[in-house]
Parts: C-alpha cells; sequence; structure tokens
C-alpha cells in the first residue's frame, strides 16, 4: 500500500511538471506563433490586439516609459515601438531551448521574451502582452538605426505680445520632444531653440493633423517662424542630430505670439 502511494505521489509529480514544462504549454507556444507571424507580416493591428490595456512601453535607451492607452495610440506608434531590433527578438524566439534562439522565459503567470523585453501575463484565460521594453541596440546583421520615439505632446499656452513665453525640456537619444500650442489664423508665431550647442538639435513646427509646415521655406531649423492661414493646433517637435553623446541634451523654446 505504501509502495503504491509513492508510486501515484510519483506520477502526480511528474505530470506536475510536464504539465509546467515550457512543451507542455501549447497555449503559450501558440501566442509566441501567433505574435511571431502577426509581426512577420507587418499585421499591426493584429499585434495591438494581443496588448492588454494600458501598456506601458519602456524606452531602455532612454529610461523613459511611455504609456499606450489602447490599440489606436498602439497601431500609430508601431514603428517606433516595434523596432527591427524588436522585431528580430521575436523571431528568434522559441519556447523551447535552442542555439542561436531569442531565449524564453516562462513563468508561472505566463513568458518573457528575452530580458523582459515583450512579457506575456495570463488573466481571465487569456494572454495578453502586459510590457514590452524596447531595446537600446541592432540585432546581428541590422544595420538599421532604431527609430527616434515621439512623445505624447505637452500643451503649451502662449502669452500674447513681445514678451516670450519659455518652456523647459531635456532631449534623450532617439526621443523627440513634441509641444502642440493654439494659433488663431492670421497671427504669426515665432519659436527659437536656445540653450543647445550649434547643430545638436533642431525644432520642426507644422499643422497638426495635417502635417502642412507653418513655414514652407523654413521646415526645421533653431528658429521657425510664419503665420497660421487657418487657425488651429501646431505641433513643435525638437529632435536631436548627434547620438554621439548619450547625455540629456538640456535646452530651451522661446515662443512669441503676435
Amino acid at each position: 500500500m505504501r509502495a503504491f502511494a509513492l508510486t501515484i505521489a510519483l506520477a502526480a509529480a511528474v505530470a506536475s511538471g510536464l504539465a509546467q514544462s515550457p512543451a507542455a504549454d501549447t497555449a503559450l507556444e501558440a501566442f509566441l506563433a501567433g505574435l511571431q507571424q502577426a509581426v512577420a507580416s507587418g499585421d499591426r493591428e493584429a499585434v495591438a490586439a494581443m496588448m492588454r490595456y494600458p501598456l506601458t512601453v519602456s524606452i531602455v535607451v532612454a529610461g523613459l516609459r511611455v504609456p499606450v492607452n489602447g490599440p489606436a495610440d498602439f497601431a500609430a506608434r508601431y514603428d517606433d515601438i516595434m523596432t527591427q531590433s524588436l522585431r528580430d527578438e521575436i523571431a528568434r524566439a522559441s519556447v523551447l531551448p535552442q542555439p542561436g534562439r531569442t531565449q524564453v522565459d516562462v513563468t508561472p503567470a505566463g513568458l518573457s521574451i528575452g530580458s523582459n523585453l515583450v512579457v506575456v501575463e495570463r488573466a481571465a484565460g487569456r494572454l495578453q502582452i502586459v510590457s514590452i521594453a524596447v531595446p537600446q541596440f541592432e540585432s546581428a546583421g541590422s544595420a538599421a538605426t532604431t527609430p527616434a520615439m515621439h512623445l505624447e505632446p505637452r500643451r503649451v499656452s502662449i502669452r500674447v505680445g513681445p514678451k516670450p513665453t519659455q518652456v523647459a525640456g531635456s532631449l534623450a537619444v532617439d526621443i523627440i520632444d513634441s509641444y502642440l500650442v493654439f494659433v488663431p489664423k492670421g497671427q504669426t508665431l515665432a519659436v527659437q531653440l536656445q540653450r543647445v550647442p550649434a547643430g545638436a538639435a533642431v525644432i520642426r513646427v507644422a499643422r497638426e493633423g495635417t502635417g502642412a509646415p507653418l513655414n514652407p521655406k523654413t521646415i526645421e531649423g533653431r528658429s521657425v517662424s510664419g503665420m497660421a492661414t487657418d487657425g488651429g493646433n501646431y505641433r513643435i517637435e525638437v529632435r536631436r542630430l548627434s547620438d554621439q553623446d548619450a547625455a540629456l541634451l538640456p535646452y530651451v523654446l522661446s515662443l512669441t505670439l503676435r
């Protein structure tokens, strides 16, 4: 009887181990295969549907955490989030250990690809991606550079008159800072980038939604000004020109509306 009980206990332990092993969890394998297929085909809507929102995307190189509120938001930022490096890591991921493949760690909650580049968890019987970390490196054999990440624009109110409104910021590598300002029809907006070395960064000012430049003759530079032919929101983007120095680049925007 005692031997029979021991045999039953051992069988249960083996069964439990198989149930928890990567090979036995076909749901995880199916989810990973579906993610790989959607990424390989560039189906951003399908990839967006695999996320749990709100989703937090970590930009490793800048030490930033960017919230993504829903599928439409994710699809709009797809190229910034799903960089070539991250797509390569997902393509090489395997639940079973194999040489040359990206390691997938199976956890009680789900799985993680690489060093938590993509974390998948199970909730209410459904697997979903709960976090993404955009890597700061390029995969072997890839010569492409990581595209810059556009941060959510900050709303800025400008005082009308000769005294400028100043906004301070710090620009990380591969990050584009964005600001939204409302410019009434017929008024002139002047934007200057100050307190940065020459050739370190530029600004671009364009109509929100259409992308039409405020001044077609000066699409970007250290100073952009022009009259709004139609009233509405204008987006100001601040972009670094060099990533040789990984330190944050402080800057000041000077904005005048008259």
